[in-house]
């Protein structure tokens, strides 16, 4: 059992119910949770899911019954910006929990697993975080290998080794750090709390954070989560999906307004099920885009009347948890998801979320609007992507608005298709769908290997 403390903590015996605050936090007092460093927003809401391996209890109990532990410290996206404000990394620390650091009974794990949050502080990359975190190892001169950063930026390895070789440092040297990404785990989580009948709900406010398990019905289950069974049954009995693409935009981003006024410009959007929020109402931003830019402007102004595009008025909105799938009609009425991640910037690291894990679960295969360099790494993970059916050639290309282009290309092929050819396009993915279902369900991920090695730590 790996066991986390939080300095505030009230917890149910079984972990039903966790309130916690985050450790060490920078700021108490007014103004908004964004300006404050540290959360609970990953870690707490695992620690609720797998109770069966890990746990949580307050820092004074551990210290006192003098069990090992894991100190979190879960930093906020606005890292770079809070560290710029105030480079002592956690001068809220318990010198208690140094003094079991040091003895090795304890790990400081500094976390920022679920973001591609990069490390330098400045625009010349004279400062890096990594310098705070190893000048908080000399300053409590605590072993090095005790003190864990973990990032879900996984292009920061190189630049790690970068700085490691730039400061004279040996490896054995620097508090130990490693990349990863969170999201097959994290989702597998969900889906095994629910297959138990048991619903996660995080809620934050004024810097408090609760989890809390409820009772999730049998037929809340299957209504959520497709089973390769019914996927059988379904080729069986020659049933056609009314939809086309599933595209879900939660949050405005560039990329997804693009991708949505295509649709809109395409006439495929009626052929869609497709989530969109509020927006700029004159599109200008459009207006750049390179040889699209008048059709899209045209495209969004057509679109626009039609806002909010809204698929269901419940499910992740309302939680600040986005690794369970609240609804899974979507992805029984449509065939192809176009997956939109939060970035397609260049020279981002591979963006690899629950946006494109969930279809995986629900047996969807996805087109991904994201970063380059992604459909590889989700390969090296273990997973099949479908590139005998679409042309995965966009993964490859740096440029994003080439990128979309070569994805538009693809939208275009699938949406010319007859039900028929759209049907049997889908089943010729089955054999990738339900790998990646079973690998994501029964696999080894990223995070085991953390939460193994963080056990072998504290012995």
């Amino acid at each position: 059992m790996l066991t986390f403390g939080y300095d505030e903590i009230r917890r149910a015996d079984d972990l039903t119910q966790v309130v916690v605050r985050p450790n060490c936090q920078v700021w108490d007092g007014p103004g908004s949770p964004h300006e404050r460093r540290y959360a609970c927003g990953t870690l707490l809401p695992m620690i609720v899911l797998e109770r069966h391996r890990l746990s949580c209890d307050s820092t004074e109990r551990l210290l006192r019954e003098g069990r090992p532990f894991v100190y979190p410290l879960e930093l906020r996206a606005n890292l770079r910006t809070s560290l710029m404000m105030n480079r002592e990394l956690a001068p809220a620390i318990p010198k208690a929990v140094i003094r079991q650091a040091a003895a090795g009974r304890a790990v400081i794990l500094l976390w920022i697993g679920h973001e591609p949050v990069p490390f330098h502080l400045d625009p010349e990359g004279k400062t890096w975080v990594f310098d705070i975190v190893q000048n908080f190892v000399r300053q409590h001169d605590l072993p090095p290998r005790q003190v864990v950063l973990v990032s879900g930026n996984l292009l920061a390895d190189q630049s790690f080794e970068n700085w490691l070789r730039d400061r004279g440092l040996r490896e054995e040297s620097a508090f130990r750090f490693r990349t990863l990404v969170v999201s097959p785990a994290a989702v597998r989580m969900q889906y095994r709390a629910n297959e138990r009948g048991e619903e996660l709900t995080v809620e934050e406010l004024d810097d408090v954070w609760t989890c809390t398990l409820s009772r999730l019905s049998e037929a809340t289950f299957a209504a959520s989560y497709i089973q390769p069974s019914e996927i059988l049954e379904e080729r069986g009995t020659g049933r056609f999906r009314p939809k086309r693409f599933l595209s879900m935009n939660r949050t405005f981003r560039l990329h997804r307004q693009v991708l949505v006024s295509y649709l809109q410009g395409k006439g495929l959007l009626e052929s869609s099920i497709v989530s969109f929020g509020a927006a700029p109402p004159d599109g200008d931003q459009l207006s750049a885009f390179p040889a699209l830019g008048s059709f899209l402007v045209e495209s969004w102004r057509a679109l626009y009347p039609k806002l909010p595009l809204v698929i269901d008025t419940g499910g992740d909105a309302s939680t600040a948890d986005f690794h369970r799938i609240a609804f899974g009609w979507p992805y029984r009425d449509a065939y192809v998801n176009l997956v939109t991640e939060t970035e397609v910037a260049p020279d981002v690291a591979p963006i690899c979320t629950e946006k494109l894990i969930k279809p995986m679960l629900n047996l969807q295969h996805f087109i991904a609007v994201t970063t380059a360099q992604t459909l590889r790494h989700l390969r090296r993970l273990g997973f099949k992507t479908f590139g005998h059916v679409v042309n995965e050639g966009y993964d490859e290309v740096a440029d994003p608005v080439e990128r979309m282009l070569r994805i538009f290309e693809q939208i275009d092929r699938i949406g010319a298709l007859s039900q028929a050819e759209a049907r049997d396009l889908y089943f010729a993915c089955l054999p990738e769908l339900v790998h990646n279902r079973a690998h994501l369900l029964e696999g080894r991920h990223e995070l085991d290997a953390l939460f193994d090695a963080l056990e072998a730590k504290l012995g």
